[in-house]
This record gives structure tokens, C-alpha cells and sequence, in this order.
């Protein structure tokens, strides 16, 4: 399939219908040559033009068009100010313009710089030189500094020169300590020392490795002065000094030849950097005017009044004062329209179909994207495509081109709160399409790959699949019993999903699942669903946490889990969990509401399991009678005979009135009370 990308650089071509640019660049192309026509440069209007248009309306596309109109006797230059923006703006504008008419050989005349003296009672001498020569003192300036090279003594030459002046101090000194008689050893003593230095040095020689050559290099070193030139970057030029130089470019252009200089991209910067370069398009250009330079600045109206107003400004006091700095840089201001809606229609299939070739999709997608963007401008339409065609090269030919351009065109849909799996299992990916692409089979296949970047044949079943693991992971309510009805394959993801399962979603895949209507299941799902229960049964049997009370996880599990046997493994897996924990863990209310559910559950669903006899402290049993009341002794929970007198009568010391629970335990032969009556009967004995 062909797909190539589309250049986003203005081309010069007016692909519109209504050739509006064509228009706009013949009208500017007039006013030039008119102005620069007029001898009486008194009442012409100054060289400076503004032109208007949205971001991608065509501004620089336009601009093109006129360059190729004037290119006989005007040279175009286009100072990007978005990407020079971090560039001192007057001194960049000089030099990239200079350095550009250089390298084009349009500046056929040589120019002057002024030289100042250090002494400042000589007059500055101005010099002819060349424009290239004039350009190097504009960006930098030099300084020179002289520095000179002192020898340094090797350590060979400094052992030689101490062994020179030894030997001549030695034998001074011996001559002067002579004895009047000299002995025969005296003479020794004076050869002595002085071979002394010899034998030392030879000797430091070997051991060094010295040559002969070394002990001479103190006098074969030369001195040596180094001269060294460093740059150092300027500031910006003055005002004088940026007119003086746009002067005498314009005086060094060749013959009939004039200057045209754009300020492109300006509606790409900051707020800051817009009131920067305006400020500087107004001090240079609308306040003075150059014979053969003009000056052409695209602008944004909008992104304009952005910059010139306050931050927070309201949109009513944007537009005067905007409108005041346009009228007052610009003396004449030409627009590019929008383009009609037909245009809209024939651009974006000559833009497609040089990308794609013809193809027969175009139509249907043409019509999506403006359905989309009902106003598109060129280089939106061009980045869009760009963008299918990156895709096309990414997925060759195992993705549709419609596909693709609904993934792109719908972006916004698919990943709204970063939720794909929910719009692509939904449908809702095809947005306002629905009428325009047919929403087949293969739609939400082409989509999730996409989305995921993995091969069709993997990417079907994976938006579902993370529905099914995301809900399984939390306990908010899930659309389970939705999928089963629409999604075919949904069965099959969750018998995956819950064959890794461990106990800590257990809770959240009982609930989800139970709100399946086994009636709209089909007989082959139905066994998949009865397969899934009974696997949630086995992880049950492995859990490890305490139960707290008889949960409605539990009662659901066991009404889903069909085989009798493993209703009754659930249930005693149940009873393990809630009363092999610390007995006192719970209170004697849910001590009874536990076995009282849990009793009631069990009978009714003919589930052949025994509770356990249990035995709590006092203060719990006491609990659960006044909870059970008459029933508690349906239920085989006990207490111990004595600490139960022993906690009665305390409490009763304390006010507590038992009145309740005595009365259902006089008559329990399990429970003798006579140490809680006599010490009753002490109490009541001791009040009066």
C-alpha cells in the first residue's frame, strides 16, 4: 500500500479553490512596486506590511507565492523569530540577514568600520573594508595577551651546577686551613675533596639514568613569548547603530535590487517574546523607513491580543487594545481569508491522494475528518494524515486505512479518562461515524491493536480481558452480566482470567459473577460458568484469613458450587476460619448471629455439617445470651460454671442488672447458680 509523508513546509501553491492566496500575493506584489516606484519618498507610506491569519491559515504559503511573483528585483529573507527566540533578537537579526546576503552575493559594494584608538585624544579611524570583514566585528570583539616562556632547571643540571661550585669552594677552603709543614696526607686530604663531587655525582648518575646531554639543558632551553587572541560575544547593538547598518546594506544591494525581510512564526512564541520583537518591528521599521527594504510581519489577531493584554484580562478588553498596536505599527494590513467549505473537500483529497494514491476509502474519510474538524486549516489536514501514514508503515497492510483514520480521529473518545477497554468493548471508539463507517467484525480487532500495539489475533480478546481483570480487582459494581449477553468470547476470558486467581479478589469475582443470569447463558457457557465456581470453591478451601461472620460471599459460593461434597468442604472450611481464631476475638452477639445464619443456611440447603462446640469467656457468653435469649441453647456454645458466677456477681456489685440472663439460666441444669445467689443475697444483705 502507498503512504508517503507529506511535506509540512509551505510549498508556494495555492491548492484552494477559490485561490484566494493567489489574490492576496498579486495585491501585495501591486503595493511594492508602486510604493518603490514613487520618486517623492515624502508621501509614500512606509515599507512596512501586516498580514493577517489563524494559525495554519496559509500566512507562510502566501508568502512564497509573493516571493516567486518579486523574485526578479526584490531578495526575500525570513527571520524565524520561534526559533531564535532564545537569541538576542536586533544583534541575530543582523547577522543571519548580513551572513545570508554574503553567502547570495547580493551585497556588491564594500562598507566601513570604525576603529577606536586606546588613546582616547585620537579621533576613531574609519576604515573601507569587506561586508564579511564588517559582520566579524558586529558578533565579537578581541583581546590579545602576551605571554612569556620562562626555562625551567632539570634536576641533572642543578646536581651539576652544585658539583661546579663544590669543587671550587673545596680546595679554597683547604688552602686556607694549610698547616706551615704540609704532610704527605694533606696532599691526599686536597685530591680527596676534590674528586669528591665528581665521585658523588657519577654515582646520582647511574642511579638516575642521567645522560650528559641532560646536564646542558639549561643552556640549550630557549625563551619563548605566546601571543593568544580571545573572543568575547557583545551585546546587542544600538538603535543608531541597527538603522545605520539596514542603511548601508540598502546602499549595498546590487543595482535595483531591493530587500524584503519576513518575520515569520510569530504567533508561536511566548507572550513575553511577542511584546520583545513587536517592540523592535515598531522601533525599526514602522518609525523609520529604509529605500529598498521592506518589512512583512504574519500575525494571529488572536495570539496577539493574548500577548499585548493582561493575563487574566477579559476577552472584551483584549480586542481594542490589540487592535491599537496593529494600527499603529502597520500602516497596511492585507488577510487571508479561511478557505469555503468546498475547498475544505478538494484540498484534503489532493492532499490524500498524494500520500495514498487514489484509493476508494478517500471519500468515506474525507467526509469523517470534516465532520470531525468542520474547519480545518492546511497543516492540520497535512498532520493528520502524516499521522495515518506513520500507522500504515507501523502496520503495513494488516490494519485498514479507515480503521486507522478513525483511531486517529478518535483519540479523544478511546482514551477519555484513560478508559480504552470500556469505549472499545462498548463500541463507543466510532463516536458521530456510526452513519459514515460500518461497525463490523473486524472494527474493534483493527482498534485494539491499535490501542495496544500487538498483532490482531492477540489484540481480540484483550480490551475485554482487562475489563474482566480490572473488575475482578475491585469491588465497584461491573457489567458482567452485560458482557455475557453481548460478548461471545466473554466466557472464555474469564475461565482464563480465574485460573491464576489467588484468594485476595476472591470476594470481588464471587460477586461480579453471581450477577450473571444463568438464563441467558448458553449450555456450552453454562458449563464454563459451573466450571469458573467450582475453581473459586478449591481457592476458598486455600484461604487463610479469619472469618468475622457467616459473609453473603460464602452463602453465594456455596448456592453456585453444584456438587453437594464441595458445598460441605466450603462450609467446614467456614467453621474452621470463624472459630479456631482467638474464641474471644468475637462477641456473644456474633457468636449467635454467625452460627444462627449459618444453621439455618445449612439445613435449608440440605448441607450435612455439625457446629462446633465452642466455650467463651463470661463476659462474650453473657453477651450471647442476652442476644440469643430463649434460642441460645439451640446452639452448642458454653462458658465455664464458676467464672461465670464470679463475672455475674461482680458486675452486679458494680449495678449491672443480669435480671434477664439469670432468669433464662436458673433453670439450665448445665449451670448451677447457688454461688451467684449467696453472693446476691450478700449484697442485698449489705445494702440494708
Amino acid at each position: 500500500m502507498k503512504a508517503d509523508f507529506l511535506s509540512n513546509r509551505p510549498l508556494g501553491e495555492d491548492l484552494l479553490d477559490g485561490k484566494s492566496q493567489d489574490y492576496v500575493a498579486k495585491a501585495i506584489k501591486k503595493h511594492m512596486e508602486e510604493v518603490d516606484a514613487e520618486k517623492n519618498n515624502v508621501n509614500t507610506l512606509p515599507r512596512i506590511i501586516g498580514v493577517e491569519g489563524t494559525w495554519g491559515s496559509g500566512k507562510s504559503n502566501m508568502l512564497l507565492r509573493l516571493q516567486d511573483k518579486l523574485k526578479s528585483n526584490y531578495y526575500f529573507f525570513t527571520y524565524d523569530a520561534w526559533g531564535n527566540q532564545e537569541d538576542l533578537q536586533r544583534r541575530s537579526i543582523l547577522e543571519q540577514l548580513t551572513d545570508n546576503l554574503i553567502q547570495k552575493e547580493l551585497l556588491v559594494k564594500e562598507t566601513e568600520i570604525t576603529i577606536l584608538d586606546t588613546d582616547l585624544d585620537q579621533e576613531p579611524t574609519v576604515k573601507k573594508c569587506s561586508w564579511k570583514r564588517r559582520l566579524f566585528t558586529l558578533v565579537a570583539r578581541k583581546s590579545t595577551t602576551h605571554d612569556v616562556t620562562i626555562p625551567k632547571m632539570e634536576s641533572s643540571t642543578k646536581a651539576f651546577a652544585l658539583m661546579l661550585l663544590i669543587t671550587t669552594i673545596i680546595p679554597t677552603m683547604m688552602d686556607a686551613m694549610k698547616p706551615d709543614s704540609a704532610p704527605s696526607w694533606y696532599l691526599l686530604a686536597i685530591l680527596g675533596a676534590t674528586l669528591l663531587p665528581f665521585i658523588v655525582f657519577y654515582i646520582c648518575k647511574k642511579i638516575n639514568k642521567w645522560t650528559w646531554c641532560e646536564m646542558w639543558k639549561m643552556y640549550q632551553t630557549e625563551g619563548k613569548t605566546d601571543t593568544a587572541t580571545y573572543t568575547i560575544s557583545e551585546l546587542e547593538p544600538s538603535v543608531t547603530e541597527f538603522r545605520k547598518w539596514l542603511n548601508d546594506l540598502a546602499d549595498s544591494l546590487r543595482e535595483g535590487m531591493h530587500l524584503v525581510i519576513v518575520f515569520d512564526n510569530m504567533d508561536r512564541l511566548p507572550r513575553e517574546k511577542v511584546r520583545q520583537l513587536w517592540s523592535s518591528i515598531q522601533t525599526f521599521f514602522a518609525g523609520k523607513d529604509y529605500n529598498k527594504v521592506w518589512c512583512i510581519v504574519p500575525f494571529d489577531r488572536e495570539h496577539l491580543a493574548n500577548a499585548f493584554a493582561e493575563e487574566n484580562a477579559a476577552a472584551e478588553k483584549k480586542l481594542p487594545l490589540t487592535n491599537y498596536f496593529i494600527e499603529k505599527t502597520f500602516p497596511v494590513v492585507y488577510r487571508i481569508p479561511a478557505p469555503i467549505i468546498t475547498d475544505y473537500r478538494g484540498v484534503f483529497k489532493d492532499l490524500f491522494n498524494k500520500a495514498f494514491g487514489v484509493r476508494d476509502e478517500q471519500d468515506l474519510i474525507n467526509r469523517c475528518y470534516r465532520l470531525k474538524h468542520p474547519t480545518p486549516n492546511m497543516r492540520e489536514m497535512i498532520s493528520f494524515i502524516n499521522k495515518c501514514v506513520s500507522l500504515c508503515h507501523t502496520w503495513e497492510n494488516e490494519i485498514r486505512l479507515t480503521s486507522i483514520a478513525l483511531f486517529e480521529l478518535n483519540k479523544d473518545i478511546i482514551f477519555d479518562d484513560n478508559k480504552p477497554d470500556e469505549v472499545i468493548v462498548s463500541g463507543e471508539y466510532i463516536g458521530k461515524f456510526g452513519s459514515i463507517i460500518e461497525n463490523d467484525e473486524k472494527l474493534p480487532v483493527e482498534i485494539s491493536s491499535l490501542v495496544y500495539g500487538v498483532p490482531k489475533k492477540k489484540s481480540a480478546q484483550l480490551p475485554l480481558k482487562n475489563l474482566t481483570e480490572k473488575a475482578l480487582a475491585s469491588k465497584n459494581a461491573s457489567n458482567f452480566d452485560q458482557y455475557a449477553n453481548e460478548q461471545q468470547e466473554f466466557f472464555v476470558i474469564l475461565d482464563e482470567v480465574t485460573s491464576g486467581m489467588d484468594s485476595s479478589y476472591l470476594d470481588n469475582a464471587i460477586n461480579h459473577i453471581s450477577k450473571i443470569i444463568r438464563n441467558n447463558v448458553t449450555e456450552d457457557n453454562l458449563k464454563l460458568i459451573d466450571r469458573i465456581w467450582l475453581r473459586l470453591g478449591r481457592v476458598y478451601l486455600k484461604r487463610t484469613q479469619n472469618e468475622t461472620s457467616f459473609r453473603n460471599e460464602v452463602q453465594l459460593l456455596m448456592d453456585n458450587c453444584y456438587k453437594q461434597e464441595q458445598k460441605e468442604d466450603i462450609a467446614k472450611k467456614f467453621l474452621e476460619l470463624f472459630t479456631t481464631s482467638e474464641k474471644n476475638q468475637h462477641k456473644g452477639e456474633e457468636w449467635f448471629m454467625t452460627y444462627k445464619g449459618f444453621d439455618a443456611y445449612t439445613k435449608e440447603n440440605a448441607i450435612n455439617v455439625q457446629l462446633p462446640e465452642t466455650i467463651l469467656n463470661a463476659e462474650n457468653f453473657v453477651d450471647y445470651i442476652i442476644s440469643a435469649k430463649d434460642k441460645y441453647i439451640n446452639y452448642p456454645i458454653y462458658c465455664d460454671n464458676c467464672e461465670l458466677n464470679v463475672y455475674v456477681a461482680d458486675r452486679i456489685k458494680e449495678g449491672v442488672d443480669f435480671s434477664d440472663a439469670i432468669k433464662l439460666l436458673k433453670d439450665d441444669v448445665r449451670y448451677d447458680l447457688n454461688d451467684l445467689l449467696i453472693a446476691t443475697r450478700g449484697i442485698i444483705e449489705g445494702k440494708t
